[in-house]
């Protein structure tokens, strides 16, 4: 028999949470958690690690692979910078040289989209300890 969950003390004090807060906190401990722990990391651990309940968990985020992907597009996408807009109307630059470069940098970034995308699936689906640090150090990749 497994141990029952321990939500977090009742004399805790605590301030209360909008859903979009609660969503981000919930987002950055499991990025943490799963850095430590891999994919194989129980959502039961990471509850009594958020101290909450798995079930509230499981509101914001339905499933353990909605969880990861969220996590992957924290960390990942959320993280890139275009400077599409810079680029666009930087004007010491000819109008064919800018638009080269905008097309240019749009399918680099399309490309490391597709594979973080491809990266969370498998790790989702096999739960592979492929480590966040190396994803977090590829999202510091200039899109040169």
């Amino acid at each position: 028999m497994g141990r029952k969950e321990q939500p977090r003390r009742a004399g805790a004090k605590r301030r209360r949470l909008s859903p979009d807060e609660r969503r981000r906190e919930f987002v950055a401990k499991a990025t943490e958690f799963f850095s430590e722990e891999g994919f194989g990391g129980g959502t039961r651990a990471l509850a009594r690690r958020l101290g909450e309940t798995q079930s509230l968990l499981y509101r914001y985020f339905p499933s353990k692979d909605d969880l990861i992907k969220e996590v992957y597009r924290t960390v990942y996408l959320d993280s890139l910078e275009t400077g599409w807009e810079k680029l666009l109307t930087e004007r010491s630059w000819p109008p064919r040289d800018r638009l080269l470069e905008f097309y240019r940098a749009g399918a680099l970034w399309w490309w490391r989209v597709e594979l973080t995308d491809y990266i969370a699936s498998i790790s989702a689906r096999y739960q592979s300890p492929i480590s966040l640090a190396v994803i977090r150090a590829t999202s510091s990749w200039p899109i040169t």
